[in-house]
């Protein structure tokens, strides 16, 4: 399974062999959860669920708050893009969670 990302978008895509579907940011936690779960209920499966729960896990981890010039950088030459992803990370540094 390959897991991607739009930070300035607030999504996560989820694509497997033949499907692929796009969530909130905010389920991140709740799909690396339900992975894991698979892996852990299903030990037949061997090692199908790691590359998914690997991919969530720098997903989950590529999705906070940086620094501004890391998020420029990322902002893949959108401006609309950039100025949202940096006014976020504004916004959570100025409640203390940057």
């Amino acid at each position: 399974m390959k897991v991607t990302h739009n930070t300035a978008a607030g999504t996560f895509t989820l694509t497997g062999k033949m499907w692929s579907n796009t969530y909130p940011l905010d389920q991140l936690d709740a799909w690396l959860a339900f992975y894991r779960r698979q892996r852990d209920e299903h030990p037949k499966s061997g090692n199908s669920y790691d590359k998914g729960i690997a991919g969530l896990g720098r997903c989950r981890h590529s999705s906070r708050p940086r620094p501004a010039d890391q998020l420029a950088l990322r902002a893949e030459g959108q401006a609309g893009a950039c100025v949202r992803v940096l006014g976020r990370w504004a916004e959570a540094v100025s409640r203390g969670k940057g």
